[in-house]
């Protein structure tokens, strides 16, 4: 089994993968993208295209420690429990064909409360989504808004070097069968960004890859 038909499901996935914004906000006015928002967004692609994932948590550890806090509201200091927690999580992702392919990511939080433990978890299966279906952030709206009394300079524009391709091509025109599945994932990895013209260099390559495959 050479996972084609997997490859070509993430793929697909990937190219229907909408850009997600923040749409909730925690108690000090942070704006963020809830697990919610994330699965809403990718659930139905993810089911379309024939993928299932089952999470299996390799490492859970949590430790406590006491620390001053000062309440946000009343500005009152008061010794408080704090609850760090760690945890590895394996994601086995398989398609209808019976194909699968494992991601391992770690995650990290902590909490005043008792939720630090399934906060990490989540940490980790939105990391996992984020770099399996390589997820697209829209811009926070005061990444937009510009301050007239102040101009600002012209960000400098990222850009891919090209020069990987043909690297990339002739690497894997040497590799057996069983071995191109893991140099694909390898090559995706380095090549992680949240920048666009990275995102469609990816797609581009794994295109590429298929096309080597068959």
């Amino acid at each position: 089994m050479d996972n084609k038909n997997i490859i070509q499901a993430i793929n697909k996935a990937i190219i229907e993968m909408p850009a997600i914004s923040k749409d909730s906000k925690n108690q000090q006015g942070w704006n963020f993208r809830s697990i919610d928002s994330i699965i809403d967004y990718c659930r139905k692609i993810i089911a379309n295209n024939g993928l299932v994932i089952i999470p299996e948590t390799l490492v859970a550890n949590s430790k406590v420690d006491l620390i001053e806090k000062q309440d946000w509201k009343t500005k009152e200091i008061r010794v408080s429990r704090l609850t760090t927690s760690n945890v590895l999580v394996k994601y086995q992702i398989y398609h209808v064909s019976g194909e699968m392919i494992i991601a391992i990511l770690p995650g990290e939080s902590q909490d005043y409360a008792d939720k630090s433990l399934s906060q990490a978890e989540t940490f980790a299966f939105k990391s996992m989504l984020s770099k399996v279906f390589l997820l697209g952030f829209e811009e926070d709206a005061d990444a937009k808004h510009t301050d007239t009394s102040t101009p600002k300079a012209e960000p400098k524009k990222e850009t891919v070097d090209n020069s990987v391709l043909p690297r990339i091509e002739k690497k894997f025109k040497t590799l057996p069968e069983a071995e191109k599945l893991t140099f694909l994932v390898n090559a995706q990895k380095k090549l992680e960004t949240e920048n666009q013209d990275a995102v469609d260099y990816q797609k581009h390559l794994i295109g590429l890859s298929l096309k080597k495959i068959n």
